[in-house]
């Protein structure tokens, strides 16, 4: 398939538009595996997917593809209805590699008026992006740069749509940086329009190895496709033809799921099984129930009652699965790291920590993982608040627990944050470094006091023998814990909550993972799944004439994901947290499953050792998998 490559050189500030037309190639991912070289990647891949500008509900995805700094292996994130103007550039794929010379930073500019493309490049000094830092983040240099260039993209005496991504401080001096992108029309930010990039913290990939902190990007060229998918008639007539219903209709039904966002349809399905105090399985069951009454009346209750629905921007999706709550977008993901999984567990306070990380560029599913952690160390006399440079009280102890200690464990997450993202004191430049690195640095240096480590204290998939890890999705579920996928920290896994045998997650998870890099290399939104895992090899070949097996062909991709990891170093290491054991163990053992009946038996006789029996069996299923 013909896609339109825009190579981006950052140290010599030029670029080259060139055709690629290459079979395999259909997707961001397809192409960044073509070009990344695991001993030296060398450059960013951002890119949207064959069907980005067309009326079609839920493509109009950016992925961003990459070397994880935290994992050191490929890695992808993604940014809803962020590709519908990317695709008005004319541009399928961006290159970026290089790196300045310079203290300086850099911003491309991508537009593309009645046909012409115009690259552009904004160079911003270090002092100057402090100094915006420093005011609002990462909202402060979108402002900055809107201001630059919003008259660039008038067209007469009208604004033509426009977008960036932007990066915040934690780009700069940590590994965790996300990017957000936020939506401009008429010249103004759309509120509670900002979409973000966080997993594997490409932010601070494209910050750190390119000195680019942001891309301003729009135009007013319309995709041309075989077939008119920017009519509603002959799309509809599609949908019609494969369900027997309109794209509306198939539209909201495979998104219901998410009309109710996935806040409180994830907080209500896990109930007092929900992540708690650092992914503290070991709590009692009546313990948790009190715990998440608090939750229920203080978080969750406010929040359904002021609750706001808005869409990400996506053009022809009906679904509200944005959440506003006064102002400030919620995700049950977030919420739950920089909520009660840190021992916070009152609305207002949640939010506040929700912002901040936002302001500062944080990718906060990760960074909330950290201030658990952070949160168990010092709870547990392993760092004192002369180790951490905070001095103010918390309570991390979910036994002696009272509503009013949210307000202190708050408060200690919120100097941890900006001490982190600005790296003020040596020890948040070593926090800003992962939390496994973390981890062995302070063991290194404090040593063990008493029979707990540092690690005893953290959550994480580890990759290889060094500094790699990830935080996993927010779900006390096998998959999620033990396969955390190809791609870690992202649904593709089986994170169903299903009992089962080692053998049988294993195959699952393979199988699901194959169905999640689909959207992430079409630039499909995951939540329309139900419909386009049906239909999409169909409307394949009704708009391009191309029969393409969509299983196969990204199975094949996922097996060049793993080859490309091994020759990284970045091989799924065994669980090596005491909280990711506890979890899996508590989890088989509270399960009243014939499947796991006879794991069950054998983790009260075996402890650790049958833990890692299932998950070496589990892990092994699901590489055989991928064996032809």
């Amino acid at each position: 398939m013909k896609k339109t490559l825009l190579s981006i050189d950052a140290e010599k500030r030029t670029y080259a538009v060139d055709t690629i037309d290459e079979a395999d190639v259909i997707g961001v991912v397809d192409y960044a595996l073509s070009v990344l070289d695991p001993l030296n990647p060398g450059c960013v891949v951002i890119g949207v997917g064959p069907f980005a500008g067309s009326r079609l509900p839920g493509v109009n995805r950016i992925t961003i593809a990459g070397n994880s700094p935290l994992t050191g292996g490929f890695h992808i994130t993604s940014i809803g209805g962020a590709g519908y103007l990317f695709s008005k550039t004319g541009i399928d794929f961006v290159k970026i590699e290089g790196k300045a010379n310079t203290d300086d930073y850099m911003v491309p500019v991508i537009k593309n008026i009645d046909g012409k493309l115009d690259v552009e490049f904004y160079t911003i000094q270090k002092d100057i992006l402090r100094d915006i830092h420093l005011d609002d983040g990462l909202y402060s240099l979108e402002s900055h740069l809107l201001e630059q260039y919003r008259d660039a993209f008038k067209v007469g005496e009208e604004y033509i749509d426009m977008r960036m991504l932007a990066a915040g401080p934690a780009s700069l001096n940590t590994r965790m940086g996300a990017l957000v992108s936020t939506l401009i029309k008429k010249g103004k930010f759309v509120p509670n329009a900002d979409c973000w990039a966080g997993r594997g913290g490409m932010g601070s990939l494209l910050a750190q190895d390119h000195k680019v902190v942001g891309i301003v990007y729009g135009g007013n060229q319309d995709r041309e496709f075989p077939v008119d998918l920017n009519d509603r008639t002959i799309v509809n007539k599609m949908f019609q033809k494969l369900s027997g219903e309109s794209m509306l209709n198939v539209s909201k039904d495979a998104t219901k799921k998410y009309k109710r966002g996935t806040l409180a349809s994830n907080y209500a399905s896990a109930g007092k099984k929900l992540p708690m105090f650092d992914f503290d399985y070991t709590i009692p069951s009546e313990k948790r129930e009190h715990l998440y009454e608090l939750l229920e009346d203080n978080f969750l209750k406010p929040f359904e009652e002021k609750v706001v629905n808005r869409t990400c921007g996506e053009p022809s999706c009906p679904t509200p699965c944005k959440k506003v709550y006064e102002g400030s977008k919620m995700d049950y993901e977030s919420s739950n790291s920089l909520g009660p999984n840190s021992g916070i567990f009152r609305i207002e306070e949640i939010k506040k920590l929700l912002q901040r990380a936002d302001v500062c560029g944080f990718d906060s599913i990760e960074f909330g993982n950290m201030t658990s952690a952070v949160l168990g160390w010092m709870q547990a006399g392993l760092l004192n608040k002369e180790d951490v440079g905070i001095d103010l009280p918390i309570n991390f102890d979910p036994d002696t627990f009272k509503l009013q200690d949210s307000a202190f464990n708050s408060d200690f997450c919120m100097k941890l944050i900006n001490d982190v993202a600005y790296g003020r004191t040596e020890f948040a430049r070593t926090l800003g470094k992962g939390i496994r690195y973390a981890c062995k640095y302070f063991e290194d240096v404090y040593g063990n006091k008493g029979k707990e480590k540092f690690s005893d204290f953290a959550h994480y998939a580890s990759f290889g023998e060094g500094d790699g890890c990830i935080a996993q999705i927010r779900y006390r579920v096998l998959g999620a814990i033990i396969i955390p996928g190809v791609i870690p920290g992202k649904f593709h896994t089986d994170y169903s909550d299903t009992p089962q045998s080692p053998e049988e997650l294993g195959k699952k998870s393979a199988n699901r993972g194959v169905w999640e890099i689909v959207p992430e290399n079409l630039g499909f939104c995951r939540f329309h799944r139900k419909w386009y895992e049906k239909y999409i090899e169909n409307i394949f070949d009704d708009v391009f004439g191309k029969k393409l097996d969509i299983y196969n062909h990204h199975r094949k991709l996922l097996q060049k994901v793993i080859a490309y990891n091994k020759k990284a170093g970045d091989v799924l290491a065994p669980l090596e947290t005491k909280r990711s054991i506890d979890a899996v163990k508590s989890y088989v053992m509270e399960s009243e499953s014939a499947d796991l009946e006879k794991w069950a038996d054998k983790m009260k006789r075996e402890g650790d050792k049958a833990v890692g029996e299932y998950c070496e069996q589990a892990r092994r299923s699901f590489n055989n998998a991928f064996i032809d």
